[in-house]
């Protein structure tokens, strides 16, 4: 995420990460999310981790992201 904004905003980035989503025994979801400030022209990267998923198939879904400039 780049603020290309004149002003510092608070961000934040949703997602649900479900774990083996074809199986009905083995599905598992967990929603996560992370919330940040930005200062003018800075940039975070944000990443989504699978590694409890093991060697079972995954999706990422129900990803939301917002900004709105930092309050005073």
């Amino acid at each position: 995420v780049t603020n290309s904004c004149s002003v510092p905003v608070t961000c934040s980035v949703s997602w649900t990460l479900t774990c083996a989503p074809e199986s009905k025994k083995r599905r598992s979801s967990k929603a996560d999310s992370h919330v940040f400030s930005l200062d003018s022209a800075a940039a975070l990267t944000v990443s989504a981790t699978t590694e409890r998923c093991g060697d079972a198939g995954w999706a990422l879904t129900d990803i939301q992201w917002s900004c709105a400039p930092k309050a005073d």
